[in-house]
This record gives structure tokens, C-alpha cells and sequence, in this order.
């Protein structure tokens, strides 16, 4: 498996090598009528028995339950439209791609690739809600895929790493990189909003509204407060009052961001961050408040 896995992810994967590589204990066999000939495979037909076990296995049930989902699982419906300007998202996500490539070119390493795929979307499933819900097996997948796309764009624009060689270092590892970028996108939004709600240009532009300046001042530190602790569901109220002051677009777009799971704003739906330029594209957007 792929290289720079946390503690918990490689005993998981210790773990899986060793179950697919024994034989279930059954307890004692009753002696039966001995067979002619040899019992053991040929070295050849052993090994390939080996690779179906490890590799088959995984790629045959895992995946296939897993491609199934992801056809299913589309980024973009043909028919949204983005609330906000921002690259399009394309048919298959790069990591989708380079993951795809491997299944002829490296098959063990794709079946790895999987099996962690597999492993993150259970992952999500079990212990991340969104919007106050757990996680389907369709949206898991489609999240998982998307937060290792984003950990590869970091990747990309800082150390130019190119996507087949992310893809070869393991899932896992992207995974941190994007969840871990996910994760202060709250806390980012939050930021850039501030600053316009608080700017000498603002204050202008509502000069009809002056009354709830004080307000939105005091509601703006709690809500500060709300998303460093990760009450979403408090976060959510304190938006619902700085709404008073926004266009309609804007205060949907913070709803969507501003969450347990952030997803990129979209008019009638969400998608998933897909990569570090969904988040240029946002904070351009939050530095437009009211046409500012």
C-alpha cells in the first residue's frame, strides 16, 4: 500500500493483508478418504491463486460495488448553475483518472488504490455527518474522492507534484492533505466575510441599514467563535441574522460553506471542494459582498 499512512490507517491495512492472506480457522477437520494424486497447486497456479485472492477479490467486489457508485455519483448535475464564477468541474476528476490508468498499467497497485478508497469511504461514513446526517455510501465516495483531488491540487501548486505520482504515494495520504484544507475552509469564509462587513465601504453601502452595524459587529465575533468550535448548528443562526445585510446568493453561499462538511455553493444544490483554486474562486466571491 501507498507510503505515509498515520498509525491507525496502516494497522488497517496490516490487518486486511493478513485476513485475505490466511485461511479461516474452521476447527478440527474429520478424516476423509484420502484423494489420489497430488494435493498441493503447481507453484504457478498457487501464485496465481494468491493474486486472485489479494487483488481479485478487492477489485472484483470492492470496486465494482465502488465504480457502480461513482457512475452513479456525478459532481454536477448538466443543468447547475454556479452561484459563484469557478473553474468547471470536469467529467472525471484528475484522481479519478490516474486511478483508472493504474487498472491496466499497474493492476496490484490499483487494487491497493481501491482498497483504500473502500477503507476512506467507510471512514467518512462512520465518523463525519453532513448537514447534521451521516454520510451515504454514493456521497462518501463521492466526498472521498473529491477531498484527495483537493489534497493533490496543494500538492501541485506547492511542490509541482504531478498527479500519477500523488496517486502512486496512496489515497490516505491525500486524503489528510485535503481534509486537513477542508477542514479551515469554515474558518476561512468566516475571515473574508469580516473583513468586508467591517470595511468603511460596507458601512456606505447600507446607509439606509446603519441601525444593525453594532449588531452585525457583536454577531460577527460569535460567529468567529461558533465555527473555532465547530458549532455549525450555532453558526448557522448568527448567518441567519448577518443575512439581513446580504443579497439572497450570498447568505446560501455561506450556509454551504459554513457547515460540518463545507461544499462549494451552488444555486439549487452542493458539490464537493474539488481543488485549491474552488477555494480562490470562493474567496473572491465573499470579497464581492453587495456588489462592494
Amino acid at each position: 500500500f501507498g507510503a505515509n499512512l498515520d498509525p491507525v490507517s496502516a494497522r488497517y491495512f496490516s490487518q486486511l493483508g493478513e485476513f485475505e492472506g490466511s485461511e479461516p480457522d474452521l476447527g478440527p477437520r474429520e478424516e476423509g478418504p484420502r484423494e489420489e494424486g497430488p494435493r498441493e497447486e503447481e507453484p504457478e497456479k498457487a501464485e496465481q491463486g494468491r493474486q486472485s485472492r489479494s487483488g481479485e477479490s478487492i477489485a472484483s467486489a470492492s470496486f465494482r460495488e465502488m465504480d457502480t457508485l461513482l457512475k452513479e455519483a456525478e459532481i454536477l448535475t448538466a443543468n447547475s448553475t454556479l452561484l459563484l464564477t469557478a473553474p468547471e468541474p470536469s467529467d472525471a476528476l484528475p484522481i479519478k483518472r490516474a486511478i483508472d490508468l493504474l487498472q491496466d498499467s499497474d493492476p496490484h497497485s490499483f487494487a491497493d488504490r481501491l482498497a483504500e478508497l473502500v477503507y476512506l469511504s467507510n471512514t467518512l461514513i462512520a465518523g463525519q455527518t453532513i448537514g447534521g446526517k451521516r454520510f451515504d455510501q454514493v456521497e462518501a465516495a463521492r466526498a472521498v474522492l473529491a477531498a484527495c483531488n483537493f489534497g493533490w491540487t496543494h500538492l501541485e501548486r506547492e511542490f509541482a507534484e504531478e498527479v500519477d505520482e500523488a496517486v502512486a504515494e496512496g489515497l490516505v495520504r491525500l486524503f489528510r492533505i485535503g481534509w486537513k484544507l477542508l477542514r479551515d475552509v469554515p474558518r476561512h469564509a468566516v475571515a473574508e466575510v469580516s473583513l468586508v462587513l467591517r470595511s468603511a465601504e460596507f458601512a456606505d453601502s447600507i446607509y439606509d441599514k446603519r441601525w444593525v452595524l453594532d449588531e452585525i459587529e457583536t454577531t460577527l465575533d460569535e460567529l468567529k467563535a461558533e465555527v473555532a468550535a465547530r458549532k455549525f448548528g450555532e453558526a448557522k443562526t448568527s448567518i441567519t441574522f448577518i443575512s439581513l445585510v446580504l443579497d439572497d446568493g450570498m447568505s446560501e453561499a455561506l450556509q454551504m460553506v459554513v457547515s460540518d462538511y463545507p461544499r462549494f455553493p451552488l444555486q439549487e444544490e452542493a458539490r464537493y471542494f474539488e481543488s485549491v483554486s474552488d477555494v480562490v474562486a470562493l474567496s473572491r466571491y465573499l470579497k464581492l459582498i453587495n456588489g462592494i
